[in-house]
């Protein structure tokens, strides 16, 4: 009697195959994921960015508001300065987390501009300009000659890591302490960096 042999096919995948797809499969999982972490990093370094300026230019219309309206000399004084009824007391250099430290507070002072020193800063009923996580590293006001007032302001965000900022052309170091700190460290928390300079001309009229 003659057997007749029966051929079976194979079913499944080999191992071989199954590490081929595998292997693709991370390969375009790796590609994608690539991408998400570098829109959301395009994503928070724009957040930011948007932030620290408009930090900056609400904090020099404040001002040149408070100018404008009290048509009034500005009373200048070491870290802080009075316009009207508003005294603007500020820390250069400090980071800011509105418990224990505070970038630029604006208050209501009855009479006169008493420096801080001899009268505190009431930081409960104070608003505070600069927000969690930014530094304020510039603010000038000029004397206000000619009736002509010019306000300058740098603002800096560097989130936890200071290493994030480089020097600006004054070549102060550390960086974090420069009057014109810039973005330009490691390009993996560049997200995390955002600087902002705003000058205003403001007019008085006497």
């Amino acid at each position: 009697m003659k057997l007749l042999s029966r051929k079976k096919s194979d079913s499944g995948f080999t191992i071989i195959e199954l590490l081929v797809a595998t292997a693709v499969f991370s390969l375009v999982l790796i590609v994608f994921l690539s991408a998400i972490i570098r829109i959301s990093e395009l994503f928070y370094k724009g957040v930011n960015m948007s932030n620290t300026q408009e930090a900056a230019r609400n904090i020099v219309q404040d001002i040149s508001d408070d100018i404008q309206f009290y048509q009034q000399q500005p009373v200048i004084g070491a870290n802080y300065f009075c316009v009207g009824a508003h005294r603007y007391t500020y820390s250069l250099y400090t980071k800011v987390d509105r418990a224990t430290s505070h970038g630029i507070t604006r208050e209501v002072i009855n009479g006169g501009c008493p420096s801080p020193s001899t009268q505190p800063v009431n930081y409960s009923k104070g608003e505070e300009l600069v927000d969690t996580g930014m530094q304020l590293n510039k603010l000038t006001l000029s004397n206000c000659a000619n009736g002509l007032c010019t306000i300058s302001i740098h603002l800096i965000y560097y989130g936890a890591d200071p290493s994030v900022l480089v020097p600006g052309p004054s070549g102060v170091t550390p960086a974090v302490q420069a009057p014109d700190a810039t973005c330009g460290g490691p390009a993996s928390s560049s997200e995390f960096c955002a600087v902002a300079d705003y000058q205003s001309t403001v007019l008085q009229n006497f």
